[in-house]
């Protein structure tokens, strides 16, 4: 009997568990509607933005950008996009799986088995400095010792391109100061609502193989769309210096904004699968366990009949 009561105290704690589930993956359904929307309505203008900045480096003539200039360095500074919250499957880990190996990746690739002598000084010349826009992958840097040069984490699921300024601003003053080479960000690619994928590109400095990274999660009618052979002629007016320090900048941070919609839309698809998952498990485990209570309160009743019957027939033979 006391086996009964526990498996009924877990079946009600089971119940209160997939209230709470099922109210959250409602309140996710929501917010991800709307997130989505707002990724794909901007995500055109921001490949086509992107598009500019690839082939614009080809086009400004002798004019040198600082947004433009190609660098040999190996400071590297690495923008993480995560979430602030957790209940959202893998999505999390991956992202800042792929961070990691990417750091692994670039200090394999630097270092030279035939230069054996000179490895230590390769490693202690590479800088990997972290910005954080989100307390999930805030949190894991800061466990594995990384350095963080900024966090951006108190801005919430609905993002305006105003809440994205002091993040590109951070980046670009970083960049400008020449206190890195090489500007990544690190975010949640939206495909669908049931796929997610990872993903690194360069920022800065500009140039056509920025697309390498998009083109890896884009259909082939997206890439022929957005990576073409088409040339086209650039007219700077009233010259390349004025319409470049106002235009690479602002493209720039639709790049970033674009990033973070798209992370914010994957964050809210991941949420809405993961606490559907839970409360379908907790439905069946709710199942499981009346099932289990049925068969031991029948076994129960069939016993007690049993023990009835048996004392009546011990009667029956006084």
């Amino acid at each position: 009997m006391a086996k009964g009561l526990d498996i009924r105290r877990r079946i009600k704690s089971v119940k209160s568990t997939r209230s709470i589930t099922k109210a959250m993956q409602m309140v996710a359904a929501s917010k991800m509607r709307k997130a989505q929307e707002q990724a794909l309505k901007t995500r055109s203008y921001a490949e086509k933005a992107l598009e500019m900045l690839a082939t614009l480096s080809e086009k400004v003539g002798d004019y040198h950008h600082y947004l433009l200039d190609k660098s040999d360095g190996k400071r590297y500074l690495i923008l993480l996009i995560t979430a602030n919250k957790g209940l959202c499957g893998a999505l999390n880990t991956n992202v800042i799986r792929k961070a990691i190996e990417f750091i692994e990746n670039k200090k394999n690739v630097d270092i030279q088995p035939e230069k054996e002598k000179d490895i230590t000084q390769q490693i202690e010349e590479e800088i990997f400095h972290f910005t954080t826009l989100g307390k999930k992958g805030r949190d894991v840097l800061l466990r594995l010792g990384k350095v963080i040069t900024a966090d951006f984490s108190d801005i919430g699921d609905h993002v305006s391109f105003l809440d994205i300024a002091p993040i590109t601003k951070q980046l670009l003053d970083e960049y400008k100061a020449k206190k890195y080479d090489r500007i990544y960000i690190v975010y949640t690619h939206f495909i669908s609502v049931l796929v997610q994928k990872p993903v690194i590109r360069r920022v800065l400095p500009l140039g056509r193989d920025i697309l390498d990274a998009l083109q890896s999660v884009m259909t082939k009618k997206q890439v022929d769309h957005v990576v073409s052979d088409e040339t086209y002629e650039y007219l700077f007016e009233p010259n390349p210096q004025e319409v470049l320090d106002e235009l690479l900048p602002r493209l720039v941070e639709m790049q970033i904004y674009q990033a973070v919609l798209e992370a914010n839309a994957s964050e809210q698809s991941a949420r809405m699968v993961a606490m559907k998952n839970a409360t379908e498990a907790a439905g069946e485990l709710i199942d499981d366990l009346t099932l289990s209570f049925n068969k031991m309160r029948q076994s129960a009743i069939t016993q007690e009949i049993s023990e009835i019957v048996g004392g009546v027939e011990a009667l029956k033979k006084k």
